[in-house]
């Protein structure tokens, strides 16, 4: 029990780092109930905000969810290159207390997969993922989810979700 308590103090550590190796990193929300991506520059994380503004988080899930798609066309080359945005849906925040959190997601964390629904890409990802992931956080039992979290290597997190609504 030691090791597995000591084990997860680790890598709760290295994840709350890495994004600073990214160049990005979680910044806490003015109101304080969500983690939101953040870059050094100032027209991406306007252009962030304005996504987060427009766009409600993923029902129970409790993210909000952009690609680079989502950028207009000055910025994508910064969204690329700073906080690695592609045509994959990437977190760019995370209500507090949500599944999403309680399962360890962080902003920047590209999605591949959630329980054995696949996550589309492109421009259409965004529809594609709510109309699978709906049924999914409706689930009682686990959620499986892939990631690649700064670019590189995959994370499986797993969490127990009752749906209490």
């Amino acid at each position: 029990m030691l090791r597995s308590s000591f084990q997860k103090i680790i890598l709760t550590a290295i994840a709350a780092a890495m994004p600073l190796l990214a160049g990005a990193k979680p910044s806490k929300n003015a109101d304080e109930s969500s983690l939101v991506l953040y870059s050094g520059n100032k027209q991406l994380n306007q252009a962030i905000q304005e996504i987060i503004a427009t766009r409600p988080p993923v029902d129970d899930f409790g993210v909000v969810l952009a690609n680079i798609h989502d950028f207009p066309q000055e910025l994508v080359r910064s969204a690329k290159s700073e906080l690695k945005f592609s045509d994959r849906l990437q977190v760019i925040s995370i209500e507090k207390d949500s599944l999403a959190d309680q399962l360890g997601l962080k902003p920047g964390d590209q999605l591949l997969q959630i329980n054995s629904f696949y996550v589309s890409r492109g421009q259409a990802a965004l529809q594609q993922f709510v109309e699978r992931v709906e049924p999914a956080v409706e689930w009682d039992g686990e959620i499986n989810t892939t990631i690649i979290r700064n670019g590189f290597g995959q994370n499986h997190s797993t969490a127990s979700f009752r749906n209490n609504g």
